[in-house]
């Protein structure tokens, strides 16, 4: 009898809070975000791998919406060229929203999102175990979520610039770009904590090993269908 009201008397378990979570990755990625150096302590909340795979996955979705956002974007503005290129025009037309293939620009967006968090996360973590250096790769997730998030949001920009404003876009490209990069090789620096000499040459082959394998996912595995989204957009650029 004594031990059923010692169990009644210990409080029920809490369960998981998806709402407090979600209102806690925000904070962290704003934090993170606007103040890098003072908040990078707020990653520090992803060693729990439900929040860091939640801040994934969120990322990932709002990156996807984002990109149909931006093919939106570029649908409606309508370049037609002389023959020769010799003269163009830039028109608005919102007619074209019905010509925009959502399906696909849904499936880029997953694609790319979750291929790049994912890439930049596991080279960041396979080149940290050859240093014998031990990390979370699932917290590395929701840092490399979390360092995308200002290229991811600017990207908007950037699309309505480049119909707008060439010299601009390329601009706050590169910016938007180096600011990226920045913060992410600062949030994952401080996780694998190497020292010296070793710090170096960690960013150095995670960087180029990046690099070399994206650039073999999109000439090699994507190439043929890039080829026919240029071909796409060149046919449909020059009117006769």
């Amino acid at each position: 009898m004594e031990e059923t009201k010692a169990a009644e008397a210990k409080p029920a378990a809490k369960g998981f809070d998806f709402g407090a979570t979600l209102k806690n990755i925000c904070g962290i990625t704003k934090k993170v975000a606007i103040k890098p150096a003072s908040n990078a302590k707020e990653v520090d909340a992803f060693k729990d791998a439900k929040t860091s795979l939640i801040a994934a996955g969120l990322i990932v979705i709002v990156s996807t919406i984002i990109n149909v956002l931006n093919a939106m974007i570029s649908s409606i503005f309508v370049k037609s060229c002389s023959l020769l290129g010799l003269k163009c025009e830039t028109k608005i037309d919102f007619g074209q929203l019905g010509n925009v293939n959502y399906l696909q620009a849904i499936g880029y967006g997953l694609l790319f999102a979750a291929g790049a968090i994912v890439l930049m996360a596991g080279v960041s973590y396979i080149i940290a175990l050859i240093m014998k250096k031990q990390v979370n790769f699932v917290k590395l997730l929701g840092i490399v979520a979390v360092a995308i998030v200002p290229y991811m949001i600017l990207s908007i920009v950037i699309t309505l610039l480049g119909n707008i404003w060439t010299d601009g876009t390329i601009i706050l490209s590169v910016a938007t770009c180096a600011y990226t990069g920045a913060l992410l090789i600062s949030l994952i620096d401080r996780e694998v904590a190497l020292e010296g000499d070793k710090k170096i040459f960690y960013h150095f082959i995670t960087i180029t090993v990046t690099f070399i394998v994206t650039y073999f996912i999109v000439t090699v595995i994507l190439k043929d269908l890039f080829a026919g989204l240029l071909l796409g957009g060149l046919s449909s650029g020059f009117s006769f």
